[in-house]
Parts: structure tokens; C-alpha cells; sequence
């Protein structure tokens, strides 16, 4: 098993393609995620298990054995790392690491379904990609003491309430 003890795979992995009856539906992977949408993970010791994780659990639950196609998983872990690291900041305020928990499954939706927004040599950046730095920079910015302006902060979650509820796959 890899770090987060979920199977780890070889590096040809990528050349062996799984047989199709043997992959999560994207139907399958957006009702999982829907479902997990409405009940947040309860955090642990180690924090609040990663979106992978919890889908893939979710998923076997609903759907039995099968995969991910690799492209999915591949673009799930780095979802994972990549809100791991923001969340992992140790200045950051708490309300910006409560907001990356708000938008870790709409991350995964669009991980599964469109990798290439994890590309960061595109010109500009997705948009999604751009949203986490500027959450990132805002967390950066904030006062040690008091956090964010209650304004700002309600601005940011009026934003962040539209991109989660509104997502469906569209860029």
C-alpha cells in the first residue's frame, strides 16, 4: 500500500488499461460524490481523510470492486497532495482550511472528469487552479491574530457556496 493505504500502483500501471466493466462510471464517481457532499468527513488524528480515500470507499460501498481509470486516480492523488499542502500550512487561518474541506469533493468531481485542469503550463490557469492560489494568498495575507475582515470572509464563502453548489461538471 502507498502512504495513504490505499493500493499502490506500478509505474507501468499507465500501460495496463483495466478492463471497461472493471472502471468506475463517471455516474457512478458523481453520485459517490454527491453523497459525500452531504455528509462532511469527521476528522481524525491525522486530519480529515483524503478525497481519494474516501471515495474509493464510497465507491466500493455503492458500486463493488472496480477502479479508477488511472488518469482519475493519478489526477485524485494529486488533488489530494495539492489541498494537503495548502491545509498543512501551519499560519493558515482556520477558516481558509475550512474552505478547502468545503471544495474537496468538487475538486475530485473535476479531477475525475477533466485532469487537465491540473496542468499548471497552461496559459492562464484553469480556473479552479486559480481559485486555490488565490485562497492560498488570501490565507497568507490575513491577520495572525484576527483572521480575515468578516467582510472579505463573507464575500469568499458567497463565492465559494456558488462554486460548490453550482458545479456540474461544466468548466
Amino acid at each position: 500500500p502507498g502512504p495513504d493505504g490505499l493500493p499502490s500502483e506500478m509505474p507501468f500501471a499507465r500501460d495496463v488499461q483495466p478492463a471497461p466493466e472493471m472502471v468506475y462510471s463517471p455516474e457512478e464517481i458523481r453520485a459517490a460524490l454527491a453523497a459525500l457532499r452531504r455528509a462532511p468527513a469527521e476528522p481524525t488524528d491525522g486530519g480529515a481523510p483524503s478525497v481519494r480515500r474516501r471515495l474509493t470507499e464510497a465507491l466500493a460501498a455503492t458500486s463493488g470492486a472496480k477502479q479508477f481509470a488511472p488518469e482519475a486516480r493519478d489526477a485524485l492523488e494529486v488533488v489530494d497532495d495539492l489541498i494537503g499542502s495548502i491545509r498543512g500550512d501551519a499560519i493558515l487561518p482556520e477558516s481558509v482550511k475550512s474552505w478547502l474541506g468545503d471544495l474537496e469533493m468538487t475538486y475530485g468531481q473535476l479531477a475525475t472528469e477533466n485532469a487537465e485542469f491540473l496542468d499548471t503550463t497552461a496559459t492562464p490557469l484553469h480556473p479552479a487552479l486559480q481559485l486555490l492560489n488565490e485562497l492560498a494568498e488570501l490565507g497568507n495575507t490575513a491577520d495572525a491574530g484576527e483572521g480575515l475582515d468578516p467582510v472579505l470572509r463573507d464575500q469568499v464563502e458567497t463565492v465559494l457556496a456558488r462554486v460548490r453548489d453550482g458545479y456540474e461538471g461544466d468548466e
